[in-house]
């Protein structure tokens, strides 16, 4: 990182559209200033192999003080969870379902829980409708209502998210603060399909409403830069 920050608010979705919900106050190009603050908001493109890279150019280039990832994520069964509450990840874990049976498992050396930023996190965390819970990266969508069970009892992840642990990843090697939050679209299991198609924007519109106002009420947590 080089002196100062040419940003102090990176936010980052993997699907454009799931940043609409900032348009209204950083404009059609997703930058500007928000409660002082300079803000700017970028796409990092669908799934780990993609958003990984994206990230971590989009964090060299632009240096800023945090990274805040938005979007939506599945929530496993029967937790309580209602279609656009938001969830911060206390934890990411990278998980692959098959070695929940024991069959696979990640080499010992591999890195599967990167870190993430605790006060920001707190600070999202306090907005209204939003819980915090571990929040797994899987390598694909789960779609199966035992698999997702399994995951749950076995890691204690809540929800999953396709691109948390890459994004994650990449900014740990920008040395750049990261948390995620994140509107639930849905719970994993036969209705998942139908609950996408109808609360996929309005739970991305959540997330990105509950950083502005984290921000606007003064981006408890926020690091210093350096």
């Amino acid at each position: 990182m080089g002196e100062g920050h040419r940003l102090d608010i990176l936010i980052v979705s993997a699907h454009a559209p799931w940043l609409g919900g900032l348009r209204g106050v950083l404009g059609p190009q997703l930058t500007g200033e928000i409660g002082g603050l300079r803000v700017a908001a970028k796409a990092t493109g669908i799934g780990m192999a993609v958003a990984g890279p994206s990230a971590s150019k989009r964090a060299f280039q632009l240096e800023p003080r945090v990274v805040i990832q938005v979007g939506n994520c599945g929530v496993y069964p029967d937790l309580g969870y209602q279609p656009t509450t938001r969830l911060v990840a206390s934890r990411l874990l990278l998980i692959n379902p098959v070695p929940i049976a024991k069959q696979t498992p990640f080499t010992g050396p591999m890195q599967t829980e990167p870190p993430t930023h605790g006060m920001v996190a707190r600070g999202l965390a306090g907005q209204a409708d939003t819980r915090t819970a571990p929040l797994a990266t899987t390598l694909a969508t789960t779609t199966d209502p035992g698999t997702a069970q399994r995951i749950y009892e076995q890691t204690g992840a809540e929800a999953e998210n396709l691109e948390a642990f890459a994004i994650a990843q990449a900014c740990a090697l920008a040395e750049v603060p990261f948390a995620s939050i994140l509107g639930i679209s849905h719970e994993v299991g036969p209705k998942a399909k139908a609950h996408i198609q109808e609360f996929d924007r309005a739970a991305a519109d959540s997330a990105c409403e509950a950083v502005v106002a984290w921000i606007r009420t003064g981006a408890l947590g926020m690091p210093h830069g350096k």
